[in-house]
C-alpha cells in the first residue's frame, strides 16, 4: 500500500508531464521559427544594402573619376597648343610687364582696331599674376590650373555640399571646364561669392574675399549692395575700403591714372566684344532688340531693386545679386556662368537633375566666339532654369534615389 501510495503520483506526473511540456515546446518552436524568418529578412536586407552601397561607390567613382580625368586631359592638350590657356597667357604677360615696371595695358585704340587682345583687368590682377611669370609656361599653367580647379572644390565645400558626385559633375559643366582650360579667374570669383555667403555674419573675412575678387575682375559689385541691403554695413564699408586702397596702390606702383585709363579701356573692349558675347546685352543685340545695352542695364537694375525688396529672405536676395552680376556685365563669356555653382549649391546640396543643366551648355557650340543668337539664348535659358533650383530641392536622379535613401 505504501508503494502504491507513492506510485500513483509518479504515474500521474508521468501522464501529466507531456501536457505540461507540450505548450512550452510549441511556444519555443514558434519563437525559433519567428527568429529564423527575421534572420532571413535581415540577411536579405543586409545583402541588398551591400549591393546598393557597392553600386553607389561605382557611381561615385564614375562621376568623380571620369570628369577629373577628362579635365586633366583637356588641360594637357591646351598646354601643348600654341594658343592654349589663352586668358592665362594674357595674365602671365601682364604679370611679367609689371615686374619690369611696364604698363600691362594696350591702348584703347589698338583694341578698337582689333590690333591686339590685351589685358583689361584692374592693375592688382596683374600684380597677383606676377609670380606665375617667374615660372616656365608649362609649370605656371599647371599651377594655375590647380588653383582654379581647387577654387571649384572650395566653392562647393564653403556652401556645405558634401556629395562627392556633385564635385565630379561640376567639373563636367561647360562654364567650369572652360574656365579651367582657358585659364581664367572665373572660378576664383565664384569661390569669393561662396565665402561671402558662408561667412556673411563676420566682417573681415567676407570683405577681404569680395575685395580680392573685385580687384581681380570687377564683377561682384552687386554683392556689395546685398551686404548693404541686409544691414551688413561694416562688411560693405570694409570691402569698399580694401578695394579702393588695393586698386590705388596697384596703379600707383605703375604710375598710371587708373580712374581715367581703365574706364576708357573697358568702353573700347565693350564696343568690340560686347555685342558678340554671351552677355544679356549681347543677346539683345543679336536678336535685333532696340537699345540693347540700355535694356540690359534696366533689367539688371530691376534685379538690384529686387535684392533690396526681398532682403529679409537672405538666400534669395543673395542669389538675385549673383544674377544681377551676370545681367549687368556688358561682356560675358561662358566661363562667367561658373557663378551658377552658387544657386545650385544653395538649392540642392545632393545630386539632382538641377546639376545637369550647366552640363547641357555644351550644346551651345562649346561656348564658341563670336556667339550666335541661338547659342546665347540656350545658355541664358539654362542659366535661368539653374537659378530656379534655389526654390526647390529638385527630384533625385532615378538611378541614384535608392542609393541616397540607403546611405547613412
Amino acid at each position: 500500500m505504501h508503494a502504491l501510495r507513492h506510485a500513483r503520483p509518479r504515474a500521474w506526473l508521468a501522464t501529466w508531464a507531456p501536457f505540461q511540456i507540450a505548450p512550452a515546446t510549441a511556444a519555443g518552436a514558434e519563437a525559433s521559427a519567428s527568429s529564423a524568418v527575421e534572420s532571413i529578412v535581415v540577411g536579405r536586407r543586409s545583402r541588398v544594402a551591400a549591393r546598393l552601397s557597392k553600386h553607389r561607390r561605382w557611381w561615385t567613382a564614375l562621376l568623380v573619376g571620369f570628369p577629373l580625368a577628362s579635365l586633366v586631359n583637356a588641360v594637357i592638350e591646351n598646354l601643348r597648343q600654341p594658343k592654349g590657356l589663352f586668358d592665362f597667357r594674357i595674365y602671365r604677360l601682364a604679370g611679367r610687364a609689371v615686374l619690369h615696371g611696364h604698363s600691362p595695358y594696350v591702348s584703347p585704340q589698338a583694341i578698337l582696331n582689333h590690333v591686339q587682345a590685351g589685358f583689361v583687368y584692374p592693375a592688382p590682377a596683374a600684380w597677383a599674376m606676377s609670380p606665375f611669370s617667374l615660372m616656365s609656361f608649362h609649370i605656371a599653367g599647371i599651377c594655375f590650373s590647380l588653383v582654379t580647379t581647387g577654387a571649384v572644390m572650395a566653392t562647393l565645400w564653403a556652401l556645405r555640399v558634401r556629395d562627392l558626385r556633385c564635385y565630379g559633375l561640376s567639373l563636367c559643366m561647360m562654364p567650369v571646364s572652360t574656365a579651367v582650360t582657358t585659364g581664367t579667374v572665373s572660378t576664383l570669383v565664384a569661390c569669393a561669392a561662396a565665402l561671402v555667403w558662408r561667412y556673411r555674419d563676420r566682417v573681415v573675412l567676407p570683405a577681404l574675399a569680395l575685395a580680392c575678387s573685385l580687384m581681380l575682375k570687377p564683377l561682384l559689385w552687386p554683392v556689395v549692395i546685398w551686404l548693404a541691403a541686409t544691414r551688413r554695413w561694416r562688411a560693405a564699408a570694409t570691402t569698399l575700403l580694401i578695394t579702393a586702397v588695393g586698386t590705388t596702390a596697384g596703379y600707383a606702383a605703375l604710375h598710371i591714372n587708373g580712374l581715367e585709363s581703365y574706364p576708357a579701356l573697358v568702353r573700347a573692349t565693350t564696343a568690340v566684344e560686347g555685342s558678340t558675347s554671351y552677355s544679356l546685352y549681347g543677346l539683345l543685340s543679336q536678336i535685333g532688340a532696340p537699345f540693347p545695352q540700355q535694356v540690359a542695364y534696366a533689367l539688371g537694375a530691376a534685379l538690384l531693386v529686387a535684392v533690396w525688396a526681398v532682403r529679409h529672405d537672405e538666400r534669395l536676395s543673395f542669389v538675385m545679386a549673383v544674377a544681377a552680376t551676370l545681367a549687368l556685365t556688358p561682356i560675358v563669356w561662358v566661363h562667367y556662368f561658373s557663378l551658377l555653382l552658387i544657386p545650385l549649391a544653395l538649392g540642392s546640396r545632393r545630386l539632382s537633375w538641377w546639376w545637369s543643366l550647366p552640363v547641357l551648355m555644351w550644346f551651345a557650340n562649346g561656348g564658341s566666339s563670336p556667339a550666335s543668337p541661338v547659342n546665347t539664348f540656350l545658355v541664358w535659358w539654362l542659366a535661368l532654369l539653374t537659378f530656379a533650383a534655389l526654390r526647390t530641392e529638385g527630384p533625385a536622379l532615378p538611378a541614384l534615389s535608392v542609393l541616397k535613401e540607403s546611405s547613412p
